[in-house]
């Protein structure tokens, strides 16, 4: 994956700066992997975006990860509680998913890594003070609309599946100690984002999609 790395460095330094990251496993499903979020993609609170400003436009129902402050180098590799006690909120979130690909997705999985594991953007929504001690494989009761205002949504999926991963917070874990190796580091109010509930469903000029976590809280979206 080195490569794939090297590439979003590069884009990173052109159009950044970072205020996240992406995690899942690799397609194999051996390891895991990483994407950076950019400030002028992610959104807070209800956002609006542009059909035309993306190439591919699909949306997946998340929860986000903030964390308070920054987790710089130590001594000793960080461990589950140290990042419990430096998380600041769990909120809802719509994460927008595009790829320069020509031939997305049936290329290889290093350069959609390369490209950012198909992330082009990121609508945080409301949340609750809440850490990783809560089971999010379990969350549950979740629910993504799409469709035009007024009208009946085209699209309405509802606890169609649960959290991606058996122990989220294992991967949370790995990333923080995985960008210490590499000479990076969490920074203070970076989000971070692990995974869909709802699979990916392409989304139209016009419409709005809403997504909704039970006493947790809602994420919107509108495209125009």
């Amino acid at each position: 994956h080195l490569q794939a790395y090297q590439i979003q460095n590069i884009v990173t330094e052109k159009i950044g700066p970072r205020v996240g990251w992406k995690i899942g496993k690799s397609s194999d499903g051996i390891c895991f992997v990483r994407a950076p979020m950019f400030k002028r993609t992610t959104f807070i609170g209800e956002a609006q975006i542009n059909r035309s400003d993306f190439n591919r436009c699909l949306v997946e129902s998340e929860l986000a990860i903030v964390f308070k402050n920054a987790m710089p180098k130590k001594k000793l590799p960080y461990t589950m509680d140290e990042v419990n006690a430096n998380i600041l909120s769990i909120n809802a979130g719509i994460e927008i998913c595009d790829s320069r690909l020509l031939h997305w997705p049936e290329c290889d999985p290093t350069w959609q890594l390369a490209d950012g594991l198909t992330h082009g953007g990121y609508v945080l929504g409301s949340g609750i003070h809440k850490n990783l001690n809560v089971d999010l494989t379990k969350i549950g009761n979740f629910k993504i609309s799409i469709g035009e205002k007024n009208k009946t949504p085209r699209v309405v999926l509802q606890n169609t599946r649960e959290h991606p991963f058996k122990e989220p917070s294992a991967i949370v874990l790995w990333l923080v100690n995985e960008l210490i190796s590499q000479q990076d580091q969490i920074n203070a109010g970076d989000i971070i984002t692990t995974g869909s509930f709802s699979g990916s469903t392409p989304i139209h000029v016009s419409e709005i999609v809403k997504v909704e976590f039970t006493n947790i809280g809602e994420a919107i979206l509108v495209v125009n």
